[in-house]
This record gives structure tokens, C-alpha cells and sequence, in this order.
């Protein structure tokens, strides 16, 4: 979030270093709000942006701002799931695992 505030510090915005830093961090898009809050007496990154760029190019910026990151289990300790063995396999997975969504639905 510091290096993010810094590309909009000062006069005019440093467009590459901004566009960089938003993009390296759109995973982890919470935490970087959370921090920039924190460090910055309770300003908000969206609408530090709003205040600083303009067109398309804003509003691209303020919704990768104000992404949501969802998070999976596993995914802080980089758990991978082998592929299936088949093409068959993976169908036949995908079908039982879309049925009992389904069926859960239902209910």
C-alpha cells in the first residue's frame, strides 16, 4: 500500500509505477486496503484514486481497488491438486461434483 500511495504522491501520478503496483497486488487487494487505511488516518485507496486519475483509466483502477479476494482453503501454503489421469476421469468428477451441488441447492 506504500508503494501504491507513493506512485500517487506528490504532483501529477506516476502512471506505470501505479498501474504495476495495482495489478502485482489485485490478489491481495484486501490487505492492501486494510494497510493503506491504516497508514494513511483512515483514507481510502478508491478514493485516493478517485482524486488523482481520470476517464476509463480511473475507473479501471478504483474497481481493482475496490476488488473483493476471495480466499480458499489452502491457497496461503500453495496446495495444488493433481490433474485428473483422463479426460474420462475429469468428466466424470466434474458430473458427480455438479450433481450434488445441485442436490445441495435443492434443499
Amino acid at each position: 500500500s506504500d508503494l501504491i500511495h507513493n506512485a500517487m504522491a506528490g504532483l501529477g501520478t506516476s502512471d506505470n509505477l501505479l498501474i504495476n503496483w495495482m495489478c502485482i497486488a489485485k490478489e491481495r487487494m484486501d490487505e492492501v486496503r486494510s494497510f493503506f487505511s491504516q497508514l494513511y488516518d483512515g483514507q481510502e485507496l478508491a478514493k485516493w484514486i478517485d482524486g488523482d486519475c481520470s476517464g476509463d483509466y480511473k475507473d479501471t483502477l478504483i474497481r481493482l481497488a475496490n476488488r473483493r479476494c476471495d480466499r480458499f482453503s489452502g491457497q496461503e501454503v500453495g496446495l495444488s491438486i493433481a490433474p485428473p489421469a483422463s479426460k474420462v476421469d475429469a468428466v466424470l468428477k466434474f458430473t458427480k461434483t455438479f450433481n450434488k451441488l445441485c442436490r445441495l441447492r435443492k434443499k
